[in-house]
C-alpha cells in the first residue's frame, strides 16, 4: 500500500477492509507516520460525528417516505398475487381455455333476447333426425349394429 491509497486506508478506519488486504494496510500505517495520523484522524472524526445527536426529519419527508413504502408494498403484493396466478394457471392451461369458453357461452345464453315458447311437433323433430341420419356417415359401431339388424330381420346382403 502506498500513501496515497486514501480509500484503502478509509476501509481500514470502517472495518471493510478486505482481510486479505488488512495486513497489508496494518504493517504500513505501523511503519508510515503520516498514515497513523491519517488514521487516528479519522477515528476522532467519526467518534465525533457518532456522539452529535441524530438529526430529525421533516414531517412532510417522513409521510413521503411512509407513503412510497406502502405504495412499493402494494406493487410487491400485487406483482406476487400476478405470479402466483400465472404459477397456478401454468399447467392447468387447457382447464382455462374450457372455463373461459363455458363462462362465454353462459354470458351469451343470458344475455340473449328471451325466445319465444315456439313448440316443435314429434313429426318435425323426427324428420330432422332423419335428414340428419341419412347425411351423417355412421360410426362403425352402428355400421355393426345396422348389419346385425339387418341380419335378424331376413335382410341379408
Amino acid at each position: 500500500m502506498s500513501c496515497e491509497d486514501a480509500y484503502t486506508l478509509a476501509a481500514y478506519a470502517d472495518g471493510a477492509c478486505p482481510p486479505a488486504e488488512r495486513g497489508r494496510v496494518r504493517a504500513h500505517v505501523e511503519s508510515c507516520a503520516e498514515c497513523r495520523g491519517q488514521l487516528r484522524w479519522q477515528d476522532a472524526m467519526k467518534a465525533a460525528l457518532a456522539a452529535l445527536p441524530a438529526p430529525r426529519a421533516p414531517a412532510q419527508l417522513k409521510e413521503a417516505l411512509r407513503r412510497e413504502a406502502r405504495l412499493a408494498d402494494r406493487r410487491k403484493a400485487a406483482r406476487l398475487r400476478r405470479r402466483r396466478w400465472a404459477a397456478w394457471l401454468a399447467p392447468r392451461r387447457a382447464a382455462t381455455i374450457g372455463l373461459a369458453a363455458g363462462l362465454a357461452a353462459v354470458a351469451a345464453l343470458a344475455l340473449r333476447p328471451a325466445a319465444s315458447a315456439e313448440t316443435v311437433s314429434l313429426d318435425e323433430m323426427l324428420a330432422a333426425h332423419r335428414a340428419y341420419a341419412l347425411t351423417m356417415p355412421l360410426t362403425s359401431q352402428e355400421i355393426v349394429l345396422t348389419g346385425l339388424a339387418d341380419a335378424l330381420a331376413g335382410r341379408g346382403p
